[in-house]
């Protein structure tokens, strides 16, 4: 089968979903990885891709031309974050790859890249990940929540609340266009179906506020659960020593609920542990801090690494792992990475929301910050129970979210949505309808 994957940047193991599954789908099918790149770390992972055996064609775009378009997309009803990834090159190398015929089906990885595929004659699959307008819609809750009421705080809520309304929007646009929508996990599909679907034509009333939301739908059968796999084989136990008094948090410090769970850490979480353990350090490792996350640092107890080309030492140093995010963002792979290397790990609910974990048996869960800091006191303290915790952490890892197996399930989302027929199309079936594209990738 030939597969054409396109993605607004290149595969990498900081983007460990779209990384896992070319890796993968590359060792049993005809597969080409078009590709957006902005920066020299981008070329550096395209080069790996290409070590590994892939096929990459990369598109290359200066970062101020991606911002200039974004910027222009403020008095448009496009959302930022797609007009920053929607470049017209990508489109051209697509419609160019797609013309030369034979390409059975093509996946496009997140929201940003979509609009370079939208309107082709040829089963498109979407992994959509997760659902970013409600990513939008809990931060603004999460804003009012916590009294952020300042005038500043106010319109920047706002901003946010027409942010949320235009992904929204394009979301339900999308939807409709691809024979399949992958999510990663069921919290993020019942998600996604609230916000594309409006409200009933008979009653009036959301679709959120109904019983049976699914059956209310018109999408409900096109998404699809897949959850995110872990390379089993790189993120393996280690036979090193472990400090017994070092706590790791890892995650893209660019995310919001990231930057949130690390407050958390610092200034609720640490100062429980520290009246007991005064000793107890935290490492917190992921690219792109910002500058709060990094002033933490000050304190000699704690390390901000940024980005680090290997985040395995970092696991496999500590003495557990920690993720207290405040809100679902789907899957936190880091979590996942964290057990697979035999780490005990401590989450909150909403980091595992999605996993189907036995909670006490393969990681310990926190309902409160009080707990989080109870439960990582009685760790550090019981070396039985986390020798049990990765070893079950382990063994849960390699149960339920192993590459091969989350691959296998993409293959028949592929057979499904494209009818079995991988090698019928011809160069000529490929005719590129500009009005078709029109809405989404040009004038939308």
């Amino acid at each position: 089968m030939r597969v054409l994957f396109v993605s607004a940047y290149p595969p990498s193991r900081l983007h460990a979903r779209s990384f896992g599954f070319v890796t993968q789908l590359a060792q049993r099918h005809e597969l080409m990885v078009i590709c957006l790149c902005h920066s020299p770390r981008d070329i550096t992972d395209v080069s790996r891709l290409r070590a590994l055996g892939v096929q990459v064609t990369p598109v290359f775009e200066e970062r101020r031309h991606a911002i200039m378009r974004a910027a222009a997309a403020v008095l448009s009803e496009r959302p930022l974050e797609m007009a920053y990834d929607a470049a017209p090159q990508l489109r051209e190398a697509v419609q160019a790859e797609v013309k030369r015929g034979g390409v059975g089906i093509v996946h496009v990885e997140h929201l940003r890249a979509a609009g370079a595929v939208a309107g082709l004659p040829i089963p498109l699959v979407w992994d959509a990940v997760d659902c970013l307008s409600e990513r939008w819609r809990v931060r603004r809750e999460r804003e009012a929540y916590l009294g952020l009421g300042t005038h500043p705080r106010r319109v920047k809520r706002a901003l946010k609340g027409i942010e949320q309304r235009r992904v929204s929007d394009y979301e339900r646009r999308l939807i409709g266009m691809f024979e399949r929508v992958l999510v990663e996990s069921p919290y993020e599909r019942q998600a996604l179906l609230r916000a594309v679907s409006t409200d009933d034509l008979t009653t009036g009333t959301p679709m959120d506020q109904q019983d049976g939301k699914e059956a209310t739908s018109p999408f409900a059968g096109r998404v699809e659960v897949i959850s995110t796999g872990v390379d089993l084989d790189y993120f393996s136990p280690r036979a090193e020593r472990r400090h017994l008094n070092r706590l790791v948090f890892s995650g893209r410090m660019n995310d919001a609920a990231n930057v949130a769970a690390a407050d958390l850490l610092v200034n609720t979480i640490l100062p429980a542990i520290w009246r007991e353990r005064p000793d107890v350090q935290l490492t917190i490792t992921g690219c792109n801090p910002p500058r709060q996350v990094r002033a933490y640092a000050n304190d000699p107890r704690i390390t901000v690494t940024g980005y680090v080309d290997d985040v395995r030492p970092y696991l496999a140093g500590a003495a557990l792992a920690v993720s207290p995010l405040p809100y679902p963002t789907g899957i936190h792979n880091p979590a996942l990475e964290a057990m697979a290397m035999g780490t005990p790990l401590i989450a909150s609910e909403s980091a595992v929301a999605g996993l189907s974990i036995v909670p006490g048996r393969d990681l310990l869960l926190a309902s409160s910050t009080e707990r989080f800091a109870y439960l990582a006191l009685r760790l550090l303290d019981d070396g039985e129970l986390r020798h049990s915790l990765a070893r079950n952490g382990r063994a849960y890892v390699e149960r339920y979210h192993s590459w091969p197996l989350m691959t296998r399930r993409l293959e028949q989302v592929y057979r499904e949505a494209s009818g079995y027929n991988f090698t019928q199309a011809t160069s000529a079936s490929f005719a590129m309808p500009q009005i078709a594209l029109s809405p989404l990738a040009s004038g939308w």
